[in-house]
């Protein structure tokens, strides 16, 4: 028997003709291949592939003729010729970047000694990290400073959301960059506080940076009415009959018209339809129904991404 040869050509799969030094050789049915795979057979001096001694991964031990010689074909051919380039795809997002307002606030009027309110109100609705700046011609540094709920949806005006205490750096300028509590607020608009202000403050500046993306979430219970369980500062649920369905219209103190809406029912039988509410952008309105039952109460979990 004459010696293996290696041949650099392509192994077809499934049903393969073989042609060998312009013979044509016979059909075969092989396995797929893997990259690692081999074939052998027996090749006449006239260069056609001797019926029957094909294998796969293995030698023949021997040929019909003495003149036949082994030949090997790798099962996984060489790298065909790169392809032409694809179409160029959509244009994805534009990319949000972060942005940072700062609205002056005084001083009006401060007082000589004591703490001091700002008039009006400032609007912190998309607001993800708020800072309180103040300067001042002298010591002492003001004692602290409170942002306070304001206007409408205010659950009770008046009352401290987040706070910044200490001397925030020390020096003519106090800077408070971490407001404890503050996530955001639980209404669209604010009030600062200064505490120990005086009339060496020369001005008060309050910084909003929005970072472009932000989750709101509420858990709703439908037991024994709907009502939230827990949930993002402000958010509020109410109930109605639609149809076979019970629908709850939740309001955040945002705009969550653009935002992409995820419920999770508490029943594994529910079928859920989330759009935002007509005219309301604060809104989304979650229609839940049961495949086995009319009108039925159906806790769920609600995340806003933004």
């Amino acid at each position: 028997m004459g010696g293996v040869r290696g041949w650099r050509g392509v192994a077809l799969g499934v049903v393969v003709g073989l042609g060998v030094g312009g013979g044509i050789a016979y059909a075969v049915t092989v396995i797929p291949p893997n990259s690692t795979d081999r074939y052998y057979a027996c090749v006449s001096a006239a260069g056609v592939v001797r019926s029957g001694t094909m294998k796969l991964n293995v030698v023949p031990t021997s040929c019909p003729k003495a003149s036949d010689v082994v030949h090997s074909w790798n099962a996984q051919g060489p790298q065909g010729l790169k392809g032409d380039t694809g179409p160029q795809g959509p244009a994805g997002p534009a990319a949000v970047l972060p942005t940072l307002r700062t609205v002056t606030l005084g001083p009006v009027g401060l007082p000589a000694s004591g703490d001091y309110t700002y008039p009006g109100s400032v609007d912190v609705h998309d607001c993800q990290t708020v800072s309180v700046s103040t300067e001042r011609t002298n010591n002492p540094p003001l004692a602290g400073v409170n942002l306070l709920q304001y206007g409408p949806g205010a659950a009770q005006p008046g009352d401290v959301i987040a706070s910044g205490g200490g001397n925030g750096g020390g020096g003519a300028t106090q800077t408070w960059n971490a407001l404890d509590g503050f996530t955001y607020a639980p209404t669209p608009t604010i009030q600062v506080k200064l505490l120990g202000a005086g009339t060496n403050v020369l001005g008060t500046w309050l910084s909003c940076q929005t970072f472009g993306s932000y989750d709101l979430f509420a858990s709703v219970d439908a037991v024994p009415t709907a009502h939230i369980v827990a949930g993002s500062p402000g958010v509020s649920v109410s109930a109605s009959v639609v149809g076979t369905g019970v629908r709850y219209a939740v309001r955040f103190l945002r705009d969550v018209s653009a935002c992409v809406y995820a419920v999770t029912p508490r029943s594994s039988n529910t079928t859920v339809l989330t759009t935002p509410t007509p005219g309301n952008p604060n809104g989304v309105d979650v229609t839940l129904t049961e495949a086995d039952t009319v009108q039925l109460p159906t806790a769920f979990d609600l995340v806003v991404t933004c």
